[in-house]
């Protein structure tokens, strides 16, 4: 039976698989605001990585609590554009790129994908926080297991203002995805419309207003 290692961020608890641990014993790795970890003694390699995974993740729940309190700071915006633009917009393949560029591109595209399949709210802080080369790693991997067994994505939920809708669609048009099906799916999950119901009352010029969400 594979054995379970537990971790915990301030904002999460994660629980990670790690086979390869069998028959030995685990502790609990607790992150503190100092970032100190509590490893076993003899599985160094093994609570390397899953401390690395730990660390992705408590960088995505940060950058999450970041764009709850600000919005997107006007010195992300280049960032956002450019890792949109290369999530949504695949481009020509180059003859100078190696096979492993493009295998790792794909890899990166197809994770950002998955995160918002899972949840829009959530892409946000992952594009900020996990650059496309970091994305494709096997850390990257573990990190997505764990989001993508979330069952509520609360926690990422972001209320974001009009102006940053605005930016984000004059980053959609210089960055060349605002026809892009996934950029649409995007900005309606963040930005929902509000819908306007008409029904027929005593009211003079059209009855009663009804405001949906």
């Amino acid at each position: 039976m594979d054995e379970v290692l537990h971790i915990s961020t301030r904002t999460f608890h994660y629980i990670i698989f790690l086979p390869q641990l069998s028959n030995r014993h685990i502790t609990r790795i607790s992150i503190s605001a100092m970032s100190q970890i509590t490893l076993p003694e003899d599985s160094t390699r093994d609570s390397r990585y899953s401390a690395k995974i730990a660390k992705v993740l408590a960088k995505i729940d940060r950058k999450a609590k970041e764009l709850r309190a600000n919005g997107i700071h006007v010195h992300d915006l280049e960032k956002v554009k450019s890792r949109l633009s290369f999530a949504w917009c695949e481009k020509p393949r180059d003859q100078e790129v190696t096979a492993v560029t493009t295998w790792r591109d794909t890899a990166a595209r197809r994770a950002y994908a998955h995160v918002q399949d899972a949840n829009s709210h959530l892409l946000l802080p992952v594009i900020l926080a996990v650059s496309p080369s970091e994305c494709s790693t096997t850390v990257f991997k573990g990190v997505l297991q764990i989001l993508l067994q979330r069952h509520q994505y609360t926690s990422y939920r972001l209320s974001l203002s009009p102006k940053v809708k605005m930016a984000l669609k004059s980053l959609a048009i210089k960055g060349g995805f605002s026809s892009n099906a996934r950029y649409h799916t995007f900005l309606q999950s963040l930005f929902p419309e509000r819908r306007v119901r008409v029904r027929e009352g005593p009211l003079m010029l059209g009855g009663t207003i009804h405001t949906e969400v």
